[in-house]
């Protein structure tokens, strides 16, 4: 005996990681770059789904771009007041 009934099937469209939920909306699944992107973009187009599978995959390209080249500009303080203070101790 089933508890639940069992769950409509869910349509793929033309682009990897859209889907059409059973009642039509549409709903974004993937991994990119190792990111999970999980969004639910609602009654919207095919296009409209996929431009902001689009904008997404960019933001995702933007943050690892940025942390690559992301300085330790606080590690740096705190060594340069650390020695700062240091020579001050020095002196007295």
């Amino acid at each position: 005996m089933l508890l639940c009934p069992p769950e409509e099937p869910i349509a793929k469209t033309r682009t990897p990681g859209i889907t059409v939920l059973a009642d039509g909306r549409l709903f974004i699944d993937k991994r990119y770059l190792g990111v999970r992107i999980g969004l639910r973009v609602g009654a919207v187009t095919q296009e409209q789904a996929e431009e902001r599978l689009r904008v997404e995959m960019a933001r995702i390209e933007y943050e690892r771009e940025r942390k690559a080249h992301a300085r330790p500009t606080f590690a740096r303080g705190v060594i340069r007041s650390a020695r700062f203070l240091w020579r001050i101790l020095q002196f007295q």
